[in-house]
């Protein structure tokens, strides 16, 4: 049977911003599972490399003493995993989780107390409070998994080719797709709706190596296009040699990765990635079954990372519109759309986020009320074009531009 080499990764891709503590980011292992959670029922679930988070905060509390000095600890350390939960899920609020807050301990791996001073009654403590945080991470997601008002829609797309490094070759046929399948597969029985766009033709497997060719940035260009909420481009690689000099056995060692982005502005939210190693007397049956188990032990690390992100949406800007524009004619159209909200006496930003063949889209910061703001786009001409509104849910305003 395939078994999974744990590697460290470097903290997965791009953190909210902390608010009012500091983070210190180190990286470690742990062979400890989990708390059982919703999460960890996926079948063939295996940890993934866990990291640690360490938060710097202060607690008080009155009395003295060493009673004093361990209420002071618990306070910091509660205290600590409210801001990290806060900086994964802005403006979250907490009283659904107390049940989780109550576990504290579980999650923390040490606290290092920096130093107390007292102050009449009471006693205030500095510490250094280090969390491991893939266990808190999936607790936090299964938490939210039944709070969240939908299942976010994604796109989900894999490299076509895969690399042995050890030879320099390209290995023959699309061995990943047994991994992308399994992975589909699971995000769609926990209730995501997942779209692979080289199945319906928007996009081909030429498009797509050539964004893995261009990196993070054009992958994100990529994103933008799409009219999914997220997308999950997954690429595998393997390093491949003989068991013994002289064997004909190879011990293969498949890398899986998965980056998550956010398509209305193309950012990268997360990078996430596991090895497994397996034996094989041939390289592409070897290099198929090592990514199918490498992707079914990446599921959970994905599944959180896609449930954290759908709690954490706009955030940021509450007040934030996202107007959407199906196939504009060309970019300068939905820079001038763009041009018309600015002039509104209610907007406080109009931004283009895209302005591609396939989508265009502005996210706004207006004081105007959605229904507002869709009436006015449906009398609104850009050129020789005029807006027709398709949808609007939420805050979301889907238009088609046609000619007047």
């Amino acid at each position: 049977m395939p078994s999974a080499l744990p590697i460290t990764f470097p903290s997965g891709g791009v953190r909210p911003r902390a608010r009012a503590a500091r983070f210190f980011l180190q990286t470690g292992t742990l062979v400890a599972a989990a708390i059982p959670i919703l999460l960890g029922t996926i079948p063939g679930y295996g940890l993934s490399p866990e990291d640690v988070l360490t938060v710097r905060v202060t607690a008080e509390v009155e009395g003295s003493g060493p009673t004093a000095r361990q209420m002071a600890v618990d306070r910091a350390e509660l205290t600590a995993m409210e801001e990290l939960i806060r900086s994964w899920v802005p403006e979250t609020d907490l009283e659904p989780f107390r049940g989780l807050m109550r576990h504290v301990r579980a999650y923390v791996k040490q606290t290092d107390v920096l130093r107390t001073t007292r102050d009449g009654n009471l006693f205030r403590l500095e510490a250094d409070v280090t969390f491991r945080e893939l266990p808190l991470r999936r607790d936090l997601a299964a938490a939210l998994l039944p709070r969240l008002p939908q299942k976010p829609a994604l796109v989900l797309i894999a490299r076509p080719t895969v690399q042995d490094h050890s030879t320099g070759e390209t290995i023959p046929g699309r061995v990943i797709n047994p991994a992308i399948r399994r992975l589909a597969e699971t995000l769609e029985q926990l209730g995501f709706s997942v779209h692979v766009p080289e199945l319906d033709g928007r996009l081909t497997a030429q498009s797509i190596e050539t964004a893995f060719q261009g990196g993070v940035e054009q992958v994100g260009t990529m994103a933008r296009q799409l009219d999914q909420t997220f997308l999950l481009a997954c690429e595998g690689s393997v390093n491949s040699r003989p068991v013994q000099p002289q064997a004909n056995v190879l011990r293969v060692e498949a890398t899986f990765n998965a980056r998550l982005f956010r398509c209305e502005d193309g950012k990268m939210l997360e990078s996430l990635g596991i090895t497994s190693i397996l034996q094989s007397v041939e390289i592409t049956e070897g290099a198929r079954l090592a990514l199918e188990d490498a992707a079914t032990k990446l599921t959970t690390d994905c599944v959180s990372a896609l449930i954290l992100a759908a709690a954490a949406l706009r955030t940021a800007e509450p007040d934030a519109a996202l107007i959407i524009i199906e196939q504009p004619p060309d970019a300068d159209t939905v820079e001038s759309l763009a041009a018309v909200l600015r002039e509104l006496p209610e907007t406080v930003t109009a931004e283009v986020l895209a302005s591609g063949p396939v989508l265009g889209r502005i996210r706004v910061r207006t004081a105007l009320h959605m229904a507002e703001l869709a009436d006015l786009l449906q009398q609104t001409e850009v050129g020789p074009y005029r807006l027709e509104l398709k949808k609007a849910v939420g805050r979301d305003i889907q238009l088609q531009i046609v000619p007047r």
